[in-house]
């Protein structure tokens, strides 16, 4: 007998940016940089289902870091699927999506394309998943500006995906 372990989705959480009230802005992020700006509102629609009009306009200067924080998710022992809609108008920013497991040992895992360049003037979507050690995640989104010109970068559609490891099916 083989079985073929296949998640079950347990919880999903959707942020669609509509609102500064789904994140907590730390302007500068966990660094002493400058902070760049957060605006929720009307942003630049894309093709695909990307976006949807309203989300975030982040707006750094070379030398400045803007970090968003979601609200704790209980995910229990599941496995987690995070995935935001991202633009940028130039290269230089270093983008990082991240969860924070802050119930055990402080773990984190991160998703930061060496490639940033691929978010100019079109939409993508990054993606993380992880595997915490702890039953609580917090979502983090932070842009730091490496380049030498000004960027704003535009954020969509924030989702994260719980999937139960207990679920295997057998054949």
């Amino acid at each position: 007998m083989s079985f073929i372990a296949l998640p079950c989705i347990g919880q999903d959480w959707v942020f669609p940016l509509d609102s500064a009230d789904e994140f907590t802005e730390i302007p500068g992020g966990f660094t002493e940089l400058e902070a760049g700006t957060a605006i929720a509102g009307a942003i630049p629609t894309g093709e695909g289902n990307y976006t949807d009009g309203q989300g975030v306009e982040i707006h750094t200067a070379p030398g400045q870091v803007e970090l968003l924080m979601f609200p704790t998710l209980e995910v229990g022992d599941d496995l987690v699927l995070i995935r935001v809609s991202v633009q940028s108008t130039g290269d230089g920013a270093s983008i990082a999506l991240a969860a924070l497991d802050i119930s055990m040992d402080g773990s984190i895992a991160t998703n930061i394309p060496a490639n940033s360049g691929i978010y100019k003037d079109g939409y993508h979507r990054i993606v993380l998943l992880y595997d915490p050690p702890g039953a609580s995640i917090v979502p983090v989104f932070q842009i730091a500006n490496s380049g030498e010109e000004e960027l704003t970068i535009y954020l969509d559609n924030l989702e994260v995906f719980s999937y139960s490891q207990r679920c295997q099916y057998f054949q």
